[in-house]
């Protein structure tokens, strides 16, 4: 679908489980009764191709994995090439687009191949970034499992894969108790929500302990206001007391005592994973509840919340300055006492919970599509592509979650580590090595109404208009009026180039 152009003879190839090992063994048909098959083995990718003759029951087609990729043949009617990979959660198209040449065939061959490989890091990093959090928690790298007094220790973590891995938009996690920690690393400001639960009655706030957090909001200009969720605001509510169930991916409700042999229940019970009971409630008009805010911070070139002056990261650059708050006038001085769980619990008190904060929001993890998504499966997971709550860019996620053994032995879900990037990478890729050349590459969306992901004309797959009127751009960075519209393959006109991607 989608590649209507000539004879589009399709193509299944081989995608092993793991991302890294995209490339070791990918089929190529061809229009001639024959198979062309490439060998390519990660460290030689380019090297030891062997052709075979098609054959009943041919090599390759019995090792199909339950994920593939679909490549189209090298020849198409206008020397156009449309090519699919399917990355979980979608198929991506990539369309190749050449003046009628003699070498354009190949030559579109050797784009699709390329693009393919760097699509196919752009997917297995976010997996190695997860998962090496994942066995520093397990090491005991974290004294209080990534609980909120392991936040600046997470931090600087995060900031060191920063180095690593400079092109992600944000490295993050929830837990179960409501704590989220993370950077936006373009931004250069780090994260943080306190574990709680919002939607408590602000009435009784000063009794149950939770004017803490009502007293901690502010405005654009620092001053003092109550944390006051709006109607329409989601938030969690436990369930007896959120205690402990059977999670309810499928591993976890099976019933393991109707299975007679030993080995196999020990295996089937070995995969149970127990979660804390809530459900998502809405706040309504009538309602005067407060939320625990998610504070937004400066941070310092470690990566932690400063608000010292000279020593403050600024926005997209390693130049050192002050904190101010969103006005981008008035300093920001926050030194709230208080007995916070980021002070160590147990009634201890501190003032640095808030340093740095020039901005909150009504956030909590738990009612994230990201989040929600891997707790239901209890597997690592992509998100479609879909709006950021911060920076509202377009982008995808990964998500892998993370566990706990209780005193019973029992694998306790703790919560979700995840990996937010935009689509700015992929673009940056197209136009730097076709952007000058006669060869126009898109990326986009196989399902209508085929979204744009990346183009080598540099055309913008995301843009900022009224959510009341999607025709005027936003005016603001980010405005509670603003939305993000995605803009189709068939729809895109920022450049002369364009024109020809959307026939």
């Amino acid at each position: 679908p989608g590649c209507v152009l000539g004879r589009p003879l399709q193509v299944l190839a081989s995608l092993p489980s793991t991302p890294s090992t995209f490339g070791r063994e990918l089929s190529y048909f061809r229009q001639q009764p024959a198979v062309l098959q490439y060998t390519a083995h990660p460290a030689n990718r380019d090297r030891n191709f062997r052709r075979h003759d098609l054959k009943p029951g041919g090599y390759g087609l019995h090792k199909m994995s339950r994920r593939h990729v679909l490549l189209s043949p090298r020849i198409f009617r206008k020397h156009e090439a449309c090519f699919a990979f399917l990355f979980p959660p979608l198929t991506v198209l990539l369309l190749l687009v050449t003046p009628p040449t003699d070498a354009a065939s190949e030559f579109n061959f050797e784009i699709s191949r390329r693009v393919h490989e760097r699509l196919t890091d752009y997917m297995s990093d976010p997996t190695t970034i997860a998962r090496l959090i994942s066995e520093y928690r397990i090491n005991d790298g974290f004294p209080h499992g990534m609980g909120a007094p392991d936040r600046n220790a997470y931090l600087r973590l995060n900031d060191a894969l920063t180095t690593l891995f400079p092109h992600f938009e944000s490295i993050y996690y929830g837990l179960e108790d409501g704590v989220f920690v993370g950077h936006g690393f373009a931004s250069r400001v780090a994260n943080y929500r306190e574990p709680g639960e919002s939607g408590y009655d602000i009435a009784t706030a000063e009794t149950t302990g939770m004017i803490k957090y009502l007293k901690s909001c502010v405005d654009v200009a620092g001053e003092s206001k109550e944390c006051i969720m709006e109607p329409g605001g989601p938030y969690v509510e436990c369930i007896d007391g959120c205690a402990l169930a059977r999670c309810d991916d499928e591993d976890s409700q099976r019933d393991c005592t109707a299975l007679n042999d030993d080995k196999e229940r020990e295996q089937c019970e070995s995969k149970i994973k127990w979660c804390r009971q809530y459900v998502r409630r809405t706040a309504t008009e009538k309602d005067r509840l407060g939320f625990v805010p998610r504070s937004t911070s400066c941070i310092d070139h470690t990566g932690v919340p400063s608000q010292e002056s000279g020593e403050v990261m600024k926005k997209d650059t390693d130049v050192r300055g002050g904190c101010y708050y969103s006005d981008g006038v008035t300093p920001v001085e926050r030194n709230l006492s208080g007995a916070y769980a980021y002070c160590g619990g147990d009634g201890a008190v501190c003032n640095d919970t808030f340093v740095g904060a020039f901005q909150v929001s009504d956030y909590d993890p738990r009612w994230r599509g990201w989040y929600e998504d891997c707790r239901a499966s209890q597997r690592s997971n992509w998100s479609p592509p879909y709006t950021f709550f911060t920076t509202l860019a377009m982008g995808i996620t990964y998500s892998e979650p993370i566990y706990m053994t209780d005193e019973e032995g029992r694998n306790i879900f703790s919560g979700v580590v995840a990996v937010d990037y935009t689509f700015d990478n992929i673009t940056e890729f197209l136009v730097d090595n076709y952007g000058d050349g006669t060869t126009t590459v898109a990326v986009f969306e196989d399902a209508p109404p085929h979204y744009l992901i990346a183009s080598s004309t540099g055309s913008k797959a995301v843009k900022k208009v009224l959510a009341s009127d999607e025709s005027r751009p936003c005016a603001e960075e980010r405005n509670a009026d603003c939305k993000a519209a995605r803009a189709s393959i068939t729809s895109i006109s920022q450049t002369s180039m364009d024109a020809m991607l959307s026939r």
